[in-house]
């Protein structure tokens, strides 16, 4: 019988096996010790069971492991460092539509513009409030002003007062910083300085390890002004400094202010990020190097979202919002919602009618609907590979008393020679000061007049900006649990439970291959011996008749 077959080829294999157990529990002939082996072979069956659905789970879940260290013979590079005066009309507004006009153009049409925000909007009066107030505020005011003007009052000396360039050695060079400085427009700072530093690594041919500025804010503004409670501008006075990807747009909003009157050291460590795609992360990355809407522009997730919605919002509304980046390679040719010159450049003029006013509204309220969408992040994804320069800032009072007049001599005093007003706010330092003693040591000895030297602190800051180390620091993604690490896996709860190696794969093909022989073998056998019986009976029947 061809099961008879079976059962042998199955004690044969289950008595030679390499799986352990299994030899003993078949040639044993003691009860005890076949149910000994047999609770054993249960046991390790069902921890075996239990580990490899558990080592299945953990792959299929896709962990990823972080190592992080320094790259080692590869060189640092520095970052793109923007700064902006956080009160750029410190020294006066534009003449062409100043601050007082442009606020007494809102209040003179509040009640115009209450009117058509209920009637024509249905906006609630909290809602109405929270408009006008932004409106009437500095970056309500900046988008209503050109936006490349020059502003005809400029403090002197310059908001760059002095910057300086070290290279590894550490010791400074004779580089002109201001060849590789660029201005652009910014709708809460109006003007913001961007130096490139890629640019004097190419045209020195350097590698800059540190930078050093001296900045001007400009005296201290006592016009009153309205607050504005947002994360996205800065009140205080001083500057805003963002650290950024070289040849990438600043992100302002994750900027850090510097007050006048310090110095501020600004520690920079770079680090080279790379991201696993996926199935390691339920969102994707990307390898994009240029903004889909704007390919002008270097990518990144955060600016990829702003500029997304400003295309919609544009597309829908006619104008940008002063809420999100403006892309530069866009901004000469494009409005702000709720600039209010679109329609007339002189406000004060009585031909601006209500439906300039209702034109103006329409536009912010249309920009308004477009900021909490979501329609942009999927197509925003985070990149695979960037660089992260990560900023660690210690900040200190700046100058001390014994460098005022040293100050004063080196940076001030050739504008109160040109210029009445720093004239005036210096008068104290020019009743100490020497033009032919440098040092300035006879005016040490005037303690109570040095004490009231002050000016230079309400005015000047210094900012440095250092590169912690020489090499940059690296985080890599990378899966926890590889294929060949989950075989490995695999193969040793195989082996440590069941003794099941390769070899005992080969053991059940022969198994199966013994099994198969067998049955054909049978086969051939039964077709045989049923060929040969009908031959029988005919020589039986032929010598019964005869």
């Amino acid at each position: 019988m061809a099961s008879d077959e079976i059962k042998i080829e199955l004690v044969k294999y289950g008595r030679t096996t390499s799986l352990r157990g299994v030899p003993k529990l078949l040639s044993s002939d003691d009860k005890v010790l076949k149910t000994l082996w047999m609770a054993s072979l249960i046991t390790c069956s069902m921890v075996l069971i239990y580990l490899l659905i558990t080592s299945f789970y953990k792959y299929y879940t896709w962990p990823i492991m972080t190592q992080y260290g320094e790259m080692i013979g590869d060189g640092i590079s520095f970052p793109d460092v923007t700064f902006c005066n956080i009160d750029p009309f410190s020294a006066g507004y534009p003449s062409g539509l100043t601050i007082d006009s442009y606020f007494d153009f809102l209040k003179s049409n509040k009640q115009i513009i209450k009117n058509i925000s209920a009637n024509d909007f249905n906006l609630t009066k909290s809602e109405e409030s929270f408009m006008y107030r932004d409106l009437l505020s500095i970056p309500g005011y900046i988008s209503n002003l050109p936006k490349h003007y020059q502003i005809e009052k400029l403090d002197c000396p310059n908001f760059i007062v002095d910057c300086n360039v070290f290279a590894m050695n550490w010791l400074g060079t004779n580089i002109d910083c201001t060849e590789n400085i660029t201005k652009f427009w910014d709708r809460d700072y109006y003007t913001c300085f961007t130096l490139r530093t890629s640019k004097i690594n190419i045209a020195h041919n350097i590698t800059v390890k540190g930078l050093t500025f001296i900045l001007n804010v400009g005296p201290p503004n006592y016009d009153q002004l309205p607050i504005r409670s947002t994360i996205v501008g800065s009140q205080t006075r001083g500057v805003q400094v963002s650290v950024h990807s070289p040849g990438s747009s600043p992100d302002l909003k994750r900027g850090f202010s510097v007050a006048p009157g310090t110095e501020a050291v600004v520690t920079i460590v770079q680090t080279k990020n790379k991201r696993l795609n996926q199935p390691y992360h339920v969102v994707d990355c990307t390898n994009e190097l240029k903004m889909p809407s704007y390919p002008k522009e270097k990518y990144s997730r955060d600016l990829c979202i702003e500029y997304c919605k400003q295309k919609l919002i544009h597309e829908t509304c006619g104008c940008m919002s002063n809420y999100l980046n403006v892309p530069p390679s866009v901004l000469d040719s494009v409005d702000l919602c709720g600039n209010f010159t679109i329609n007339k450049a002189n406000l004060s003029d009585a031909s601006y009618n209500q439906s300039n006013i209702r034109n103006v509204i329409e536009g912010y309220l249309c920009s308004m609907d477009f900021l909490d969408i979501d329609s942009c992040s999927p197509g925003c994804l985070i990149r695979c590979e960037k660089t992260v320069y990560s900023t660690y800032i210690a900040i200190s009072p700046w100058p001390q008393p014994a460098l005022q007049l040293n100050l004063f001599g080196s940076y001030i005093y050739n504008c109160t020679k040109t210029d009445e007003d720093v004239k005036t706010r210096y008068s104290k330092y020019l009743q100490l000061y020497d033009d032919d003693d440098d040092i300035q040591i006879d005016s040490i000895q005037s303690v109570n007049s040095i004490s009231e030297l002050t000016q230079i602190q309400e005015s000047l800051l210094v900012v440095k900006l250092i590169m912690k180390d020489t090499f940059p620091f690296y985080l890599i993604d990378q899966p926890a649990i590889t294929w060949d690490s989950m075989l490995g896996i695999i193969g040793g709860t195989l082996s440590l439970w069941l003794g099941i190696t390769v070899s005992t794969g080969v053991e059940l093909l022969e198994l199966v291959y013994l099994i198969i022989s067998s049955y054909f073998k049978n086969k051939n056998k039964n077709s045989s011996a049923n060929e040969s019986a009908p031959s029988n009976s005919r020589v039986f029947a032929k010598v019964l008749s005869n």
